[in-house]
């Protein structure tokens, strides 16, 4: 009976302390997939202020009137033939359902569909409805994946994605997006800006 209660302690010692003695950290539970499909949407989208001057300007945006980096924008100020030329059309990353897609259907498909439009916060590319397939891999506090996404007759893509737990509601948050074919890869900096990077 003494060797049982012996064999018993250090089991239960076993299962609540790690191999060193010391308490192993609870792991942070995941988020579902909606959260997952939110938190990506806000992450590449761009300010709803920024959409907004974008849509009331006479002219096509360009790379120097824009201090920050967003997937978003950073989308929109590629050349038409980067992002739609025939040859380019193929690409699973990102690709223009038409050379010059409409003004209209394009700045409807960023603010998602909602009016007015100088009330949503963001604006973005992979809205959470607009998502068609969603995976996820999770390696002990970080999750990759990526989120196919389409809007009918506008454009369709696939980004790629690293989320790292936060202490913030849902805890979790963006700190990687990309594109690889486009050679658009954005990380999150300390101060909540996104940098251009590589890998």
């Amino acid at each position: 009976m003494a060797v049982k209660s012996a064999f018993g302690i250090i089991l239960t010692c076993a299962l609540l302390l790690g191999c060193d003695g010391t308490e192993t950290a609870p792991v942070a539970p995941g988020p579902s997939e909606a959260e997952v499909k939110e938190l990506v949407s806000k992450a590449a989208g761009m300010p709803g202020d920024i959409f907004l001057w974008i849509t009331e300007r006479g002219r096509a945006p360009r790379r120097e009137d824009f201090p920050n980096h967003y997937l978003t924008l950073d989308l929109l100020l590629m050349a038409p033939d980067e992002v739609s030329s025939p040859k380019e059309r193929t690409s699973p990353d990102f690709q223009m359902k038409a050379r010059m897609p409409s003004p209209a259907a394009l700045a409807d498909a960023l603010a998602g569909g909602r009016k007015p439009k100088d009330q949503i916060s963001h604006a973005s590319v992979v809205w959470p409805a607009y998502i068609t397939e969603l995976k996820t891999m999770r390696s002990g506090d970080e999750i990759t994946g990526f989120a196919a996404f389409e809007v009918t007759d506008v454009y369709s893509g696939r980004v790629e994605f690293t989320l790292t737990p936060t202490q913030s509601d849902p805890g979790w948050k963006v700190t990687r997006l990309a594109i690889p074919g486009r050679n658009l890869l954005l990380r999150l900096a300390e101060d909540g800006t996104w940098e251009t990077a590589s890998e």
